[in-house]
């Protein structure tokens, strides 16, 4: 970690099992108080694993540790996440999936669990994620209903039940992602592969919708929201889809929801999500197992 005096600065922490290999989610520098954030998957060999959560503050070098008590957990993957909130899906060792929305601690308060729901994953899962309008807060709203049409208009309103259920023939595990008057509906499901024990989680683009303009989309677009600890340097003036099937990258203007430029490569089939620069000029995307890639255009 860089210090203001530029001095580097080891900082360590020691679990309470070694046997847990850690393997780090997300990774983000939080800059309201200037402090690094990590996600940690804690896996055992007994094919389980538990959540850590640590952040550092940047100038003293003191941590917050979080760590999931139970260890019914097999496989987990990221939702949401920004400075302040996380939303994580998971599949437990008895079956059943959940849903859970985590606070990050500060100066003042401690990481918790804010909200958790469990279901079945043939009773399906609609969830809502609301990002505030104010921008001094930084708490998500999150609203979560079983994949049932009686269900999500005791939760949501006619509107957001109507979307649900016109993405009913692709999937029963969606989530609206709501940013002022932006929304985007995409699927988060989990998969179990049993060689190697891994997941693959997959956001899958349903819609975008910028005020009344909207798009929906056939094709098995891979996506991620841009909203996950957005930089400076990756604009949200765009956002890209991945095309697996197809080998493409589409870069749609996030306004009006107009193709803009479609990327050509043999090197995607892995890809889990893309961000473009403002010139479209550049592509940094994340494979699957943790790998980067830097794609640039030839002319």
């Amino acid at each position: 970690m860089q210090t203001p005096t530029k001095e580097s600065k080891l900082i360590e922490h020691i679990f309470d099992n070694s046997n847990y290999a850690l393997t780090v989610m997300e990774a983000a520098y939080r800059k309201i108080d200037e402090s690094l954030i990590f996600i940690m998957k804690m896996k055992h060999p007994q094919l389980c694993q538990r959540l850590a959560m640590v952040i550092i503050d940047r100038y003293s070098g003191e941590k917050m540790v979080y760590c999931e008590n139970n260890h019914n957990i097999q496989l987990s993957a990221t939702v949401f996440c920004n400075g302040r909130n996380f939303v994580v899906q998971q599949w437990l060792k008895n079956g059943d999936h959940a849903v859970k929305l985590y606070k990050f601690g500060n100066n003042i308060n401690k990481t918790a669990l804010i909200k958790e729901h469990k279901y079945k994953y043939s009773d399906g899962v609609a969830c809502k994620i609301i990002i505030p309008n104010n921008p001094s807060s930084q708490d998500v709203q999150l609203l979560v209903s079983k994949w049932n049409e009686t269900n999500m208009l005791e939760i949501f309103d006619i509107q957001d039940t109507e979307l649900f259920m016109k993405c009913h023939n692709k999937s029963k595990e969606c989530c609206i992602l709501q940013d002022g008057e932006e929304m985007t509906v995409f699927s988060e499901q989990i998969t179990l592969i049993m060689v190697k024990m891994f997941y693959l989680g997959r956001n899958q683009l349903l819609m975008k919708r910028y005020k009344s303009v909207y798009k929906f989309f056939n094709f098995n677009a891979s996506y991620q929201p841009n909203v996950n600890f957005p930089s400076s340097y990756w604009l949200n003036q765009f956002f890209a889809v991945v095309d697996r099937d197809s080998h493409k990258i589409y870069i749609y203007d996030s306004y009006n929801t107009n193709l803009i430029q479609v990327y050509d490569s043999p090197v995607i089939s892995d890809l889990i999500y893309v961000h473009c620069n403002k010139a479209q000029s550049l592509l940094l995307c994340q494979h699957e197992n943790h790998k980067y890639s830097v794609i640039k255009p030839v002319c």
